[in-house]
C-alpha cells in the first residue's frame, strides 16, 4: 500500500482529505485514473479517488463545474441512489475527487447477453428513476446515463455516478431553460441530441434510462444511435414496424415492451416523464440485503418486482441453510387472497409452503418456501428458446394435474402465466413444477368476474368480460405450453390483440404454424368444446392429449434436462 500526500488548494465549503494511502487502482478512463484509497483520518475510511489530469479536453473549469453540481446534490445527506462526493483537491495539473465506494461495480457486470428477468430489471430501473428524480428536482440533468455510470453497492443499491457532462437546466428563479450543447454516449443519447431540435434536459435522461432498461431486460441495446438517417433499426422503431421476432424485442414480454414504448417515445414532448414512470405499477418497498423481516427472516437478495410489491429470498435466523421467499406488498384484496389461498394449499405437493404473514412499515409481508425459478427464465436458456415436444407434453401433463388439484380445493387461479409456474431440482435430481402467486385466486363458485387486462394468457371468453370458468385456468396453461414450443400464434401488437385472439379462438389449429405443434391447437379446441358442453371438465380426455404425444406418460415420467454453468436447461 503506497502513501500519497497533497498540499494542494481545496474548496472552502468542504473539509477535504489531504493525505491518503492508495490500496489499488480499480479503473482507468481517457483522462482519469480511479483508485481505492484509505483516508489517513481518525475514521480510516475507504473511499474512491478519481484523479484527472488537465488537458485540452479535460479543462479546469469543466472539473470545477462537475464538482459544484455533484456537491449540490449532497444537501441533507444526498440520496441513496447517487454516489456521494466528499471533497476535492487541486494541484497545478491534476484534480482529485473523493467519492463513495460502491463495491459491486457497474450494473453491466450482473447481466449477460440475455439480460435479467423482467422483475429484477424493473427493481434496478426503479432505483435509477428515483435517483434521476432527485437530480432533476435540483435543476440538474445528467446527460450521460449508461450502465457504466450506474454502480451497485453490497446492499443492491444502484448509484448514479460521473457528473462530467451534467449541467443545470433551471435558473435562479426556478424557470426551466433548454440545455445548450448536444452531448452523451451515442447508443444511449436521445434522438433530439443528434438533431438541431431544442433539447429538454430531463427528457434526454429519461430516454437514456429507457435504453438502459432495454439492456437490463435483454442484454442488448436496440440500436447504435437514435438517428433516422444512420440507423435502420431506429427508423423501424419510429415507423412502428420493428420486427418483434428479432433481438432485443424477442426477449421481452408484452407488458415490458408496452412500457418501453412509453419511455422511448421519439418525440420528447410525448415521452413518459419521471412522474409518469413513478406512477406506473411498480413499487420499491425499501427492503435491503441484511434487513430482518418479521423478526424471523434475514434478507438475502431481491428476487423480483411486480405490479403490487417485491419479493426477496430470505433465510430464517433459526435455519440459515434453508432459503425461503418473502413477498412485501401494499394492503389489498390481493394480499388477503394470497394469504387465504396460500394457507389452504400449503403442504400440498406442487404448491409453496405458507410460513406466515406479518406487517412491515405500511406494507404486508408473506413468507413461503422457495420453489425454484420461473419456467420463462429456464426457457431463455433453451436452444432457439424451444423445448422438445416430449418435455412439453410432460410439463403440460404435470401442470394440468396441479390445476386439477387447485380446483379440487375449490380454487381457481385466474392469473396463470409462465412467471407463475416454477421449476426446481429436487434432492434426487428430478425436476419439480410448482404453481405460485395467488393474488388473483378466488373461490370456484359462484363464478367471479375477471379483471380487465389484456395479457397473453387469458382466454377470449375472459377478454369479452365473461365470468371466470375453471376451463380458463387450463386455457392459460395451453398458452404457456405454446410459448415453450416457441409458438406465438397471436403476436404482440396490442392494437390487434382482441381481434386476433377472436380469430385464433375460432380455429386454433389453423393458427399454429408448425405441424408438430398443432396438437396444442387441438387441446385448446377440446377445452373450448368442454366449456360449451356445460357438462364439466372431462379431465382424463385432457390428459389423453399429452399421452398421444408422449406414449406411456404418467406421474413418474421425468423431465429431461442438463445443466449449463450450474443452471437447469430443459431440452
Amino acid at each position: 500500500m503506497s502513501e500519497a500526500s497533497t498540499s494542494s488548494q481545496t474548496t472552502d465549503e468542504t473539509t477535504n482529505p489531504t493525505k491518503y494511502s492508495i490500496i489499488s487502482q480499480i479503473g482507468k478512463g481517457g483522462y482519469s485514473t480511479v483508485h481505492l484509497v484509505l483516508l489517513n483520518n481518525d475514521a480510516q475510511e475507504v473511499v474512491v479517488l478519481k484523479k484527472t489530469e488537465l488537458t485540452a479536453k479535460a479543462k479546469a473549469e469543466d472539473l470545477e463545474n462537475e464538482y459544484k453540481l455533484h456537491k449540490s446534490l449532497m444537501t441533507d445527506g444526498g440520496h441513496e441512489n447517487i454516489i456521494k462526493i466528499f471533497g476535492m483537491n487541486r494541484e497545478p495539473n491534476v484534480y482529485e475527487f473523493f467519492l463513495e465506494y460502491a463495491s459491486e461495480g457497474p450494473i453491466s457486470s450482473i447481466f449477460d447477453t440475455r439480460g435479467l428477468p423482467t422483475t429484477i430489471a424493473r427493481f434496478y430501473f426503479r432505483q435509477l428513476i428515483n435517483g434521476l428524480k432527485y437530480i432533476h428536482d435540483h435543476g440538474i440533468t445528467h446527460r450521460d446515463i449508461k450502465p457504466t455510470n450506474l454502480l451497485l453497492d453490497k446492499a443492491d443499491n444502484l448509484k448514479i455516478c460521473d457528473f462530467g457532462l451534467a449541467t443545470s437546466y433551471r435558473d435562479a428563479d426556478g424557470k426551466n431553460f433548454p440545455v445548450v450543447g448536444h452531448t452523451g454516449t451515442p447508443p444511449y443519447a436521445a434522438p433530439e441530441v443528434f438533431s438541431k431540435d431544442v433539447v429538454n434536459g430531463p427528457a434526454t435522461d429519461v430516454w437514456s434510462a429507457g435504453i438502459v432498461l432495454v439492456e437490463l431486460l435483454t442484454g442488448s441495446r436496440p440500436w447504435a444511435r437514435a438517428s433516422l438517417k444512420k440507423c435502420v433499426q431506429y427508423a423501424d422503431w419510429v415507423n412502428n414496424i420493428t420486427c418483434l421476432d428479432e433481438r432485443p424485442w424477442s426477449l421481452m414480454d408484452f407488458s415490458a415492451y408496452d412500457f418501453v414504448r412509453l419511455v422511448l417515445a421519439p418525440m420528447a414532448t410525448k415521452r413518459a416523464s419521471i412522474k409518469t414512470i413513478m406512477a406506473h405499477k411498480c413499487h420499491d418497498v425499501g427492503v435491503r440485503r441484511g434487513d430482518l423481516l418479521g423478526n424471523m427472516w434475514y434478507v438475502s437478495r431481491p428476487l423480483g418486482l411486480g405490479a403490487y410489491g417485491q419479493t426477496f429470498t430470505v433465510r430464517s435466523k433459526y435455519s440459515l441453510f434453508r432459503e425461503d421467499v418473502i413477498k412485501i406488498q401494499k394492503p389489498s384484496m390481493d394480499y388477503v387472497r394470497e394469504v387465504l389461498t396460500g394457507g389452504k394449499m400449503s403442504g400440498i405437493p406442487g404448491f409453496p409452503r405458507f410460513l406466515g404473514s406479518f406487517h412491515f412499515k405500511r406494507y404486508r409481508g408473506i413468507a413461503m418456501s422457495h420453489e425454484g425459478e420461473p419456467i420463462s427464465t429456464v426457457l431463455r436458456r433453451c436452444r432457439k428458446e424451444k423445448m422438445h415436444s416430449w418435455n412439453v407434453a410432460t410439463i403440460g401433463y404435470r401442470l394440468f394435474k396441479l390445476i386439477h388439484v387447485l380446483h379440487e380445493n375449490e380454487v381457481v387461479h385466474r392469473d396463470l402465466h409462465s412467471c407463475n409456474v416454477l421449476v426446481k431440482q429436487s434432492e434426487d435430481g428430478k425436476l419439480q413444477l410448482s404453481i405460485i402467486d395467488f393474488g388473483k385466486a378466488d373461490g370456484l363458485s359462484p363464478p367471479q368476474q375477471c379483471y380487465g387486462f389484456l395479457p397473453f394468457h387469458p382466454s377470449y371468453s375472459i377478454l369479452l368480460g365473461n365470468p371466470y370458468d375453471p376451463v380458463d385456468d387450463y386455457i392459460s396453461a395451453v398458452h404457456i405450453l405454446l410459448r415453450l414450443r416457441n409458438e406465438d400464434p397471436l403476436g404482440i401488437l396490442f392494437d390487434r390483440y382482441v381481434e386476433t385472439k377472436k380469430t385464433f379462438n375460432e380455429n386454433p389449429v389453423e393458427y399454429i404454424s408448425a405441424p408438430e405443434n398443432k396438437w396444442l391447437g387441438h387441446l385448446y379446441q377440446t377445452l373450448e368444446n368442454q366449456r360449451d358442453a356445460n357438462n364439466g371438465i372431462r379431465f382424463n380426455e385432457l390428459l389423453d392429449a399429452f399421452r398421444a404425444v408422449h406414449p406411456g406418460l404418467n406421474d413418474d415420467t421425468l423431465i429431461y434436462y442438463s445443466k449449463k454453468n450450474g443452471k437447469v436447461v430443459i431440452h
